[in-house]
């Protein structure tokens, strides 16, 4: 037997997941100058590793690689990229 507000809560994760999946399509995935790719987090938000920039900071030239003090952080996880020899 079917149980209704777990039938409710099923039906909204699964709409909750084609509305995020229509919001991504729309933010397609952006890569800097440095080969980091960035992903579509929330309104102009896009996030690599352990950061989030608006898409024109991502976009743009200058955008470099974290500074150590960042990069000596416990809490960031930086990839090999952002964590240059």
């Amino acid at each position: 037997m079917s149980n209704p507000v777990v039938d409710l809560i099923d039906e909204w994760q699964r709409l909750r997941h084609e509305i995020a999946e229509m919001e991504r399509a729309e933010h397609p995935d952006i890569t800097d100058r440095h080969g980091r790719v960035w992903t579509w987090w929330k309104g102009t938000l896009y996030r690599h590793c352990s950061l989030a920039f608006p898409q024109s900071f991502v976009e743009d030239e200058r955008l470099g690689l974290p500074n150590p003090k960042l990069r000596d952080n416990p809490n960031y996880t930086l990839c090999q990229i952002c964590l240059p020899d």
